[in-house]
């Protein structure tokens, strides 16, 4: 990343994939004064660090975290198992659920974490918890990890009244169509929007489709789409490629995107009303949005159906 800022001389620097790697570069570019807005990957500490050139887009435990824990409580989770990545991602997940959990006075009766990247299997956790006999399961992890969650949770035919796992589930290509829509039908995921979110998300779906052959992922997509949308904006509005002018204007100013109005509060983290959701929850092949807010586009299902039977 230094390269491209002090050799390539860049204009501009997007953002890496995941929660560590874009806090390594988060710093980067602010030592250098460049701007970067934050894509897949978000974290509490990014916020602690008051970067001023970063820009925090996407929604994560911090929001996700109430928000989960009052669809539990609405829907009467009594208990849950958690297991977490040994990361950025999966410690901060795990710690703010718990407090959120303990809050809302469900019960934690199992709380684990795996190393990331090497576990590959987790049945024994799946088991752990399935004779435990808790309401729920819960994994703070990423995509290949929600992948073997699911593939053996259904090999072993465990099913809880609601599973939630935070980055995976929302995608509708190696989720959805993998499993098939019939099969996921009530797993829960961080994210959340869908076409009814609104006119802008609609017509987001709508182009991707046209253009890739599938529909976008149903929690950055629109997160990222709107950010750049803004970015734009601000840069046309600057009329300079000054990172500091444009960098101000962003911190300051209010644009209408796909998402509706956009902006960053005081710490530079898009505003918490500019969420369309929080959790999302597969149901009839839609990521609806569950939050027991009026970006709800769906009531829960709950509890979750039972695994479909091999035939």
């Amino acid at each position: 990343m230094e390269k491209l800022i002090l050799e390539d001389k860049v204009d501009f620097v997007l953002p890496p994939w995941g929660t560590a790697w874009l806090y390594a570069a988060a710093n980067i570019c602010n030592k250098y004064g460049y701007i970067l807005i934050g894509g897949p990957g978000g974290a509490a500490k990014l916020k602690e660090l008051k970067l001023s050139y970063f820009f925090q887009v996407l929604n994560f435990s911090e929001t996700q975290g109430p928000a989960l824990a009052e669809i539990f409580k609405e829907v009467g989770v009594k208990s849950v198992a958690m297991i977490y990545r040994g990361d950025l991602h999966g410690v901060e997940y795990g710690s703010i659920l718990a407090l959120y959990f303990k809050e809302a006075g469900i019960q934690i009766k199992m709380m684990k974490s795996f190393p990331p990247d090497v576990t590959k299997d987790f049945t024994p956790f799946l088991k752990e918890a399935k004779g435990l006999g808790v309401d729920a399961f819960l994994a703070a992890c990423y995509p290949p990890e929600v992948i073997a969650i699911t593939e053996q949770a259904i090999a072993s035919d465990i099913n809880f009244n609601a599973i939630w796992m935070s980055v995976g589930p929302y995608d509708p290509v190696i989720y959805r169509d993998n499993f098939g829509a019939n099969v996921v039908e009530g797993v829960m995921g961080g994210g959340a929007w869908n076409a009814k979110t609104s006119p802008g998300a609609a017509e987001l779906v709508k182009l991707h489709k046209q253009y890739y052959g599938v529909e976008p992922d149903y929690w950055g997509a629109l997160y990222y789409w709107s950010s750049l949308q803004h970015f734009q904006k601000c840069i046309e509005k600057a009329g300079t490629l000054d990172q500091k002018v444009i960098r101000d204007i962003m911190a300051t100013t209010k644009f209408d995107t796909a998402l509706g109005p956009y902006w960053y509060d005081k710490n530079q983290m898009l505003a918490k009303e500019c969420h369309p959701g929080e959790i999302g929850q597969w149901q009839k092949g839609v990521f609806e949005v569950i939050d027991k807010s009026p970006k709800r586009t769906a009531k829960p299902l709950y509890p979750k159906p039972a695994w479909p039977k091999k035939k």
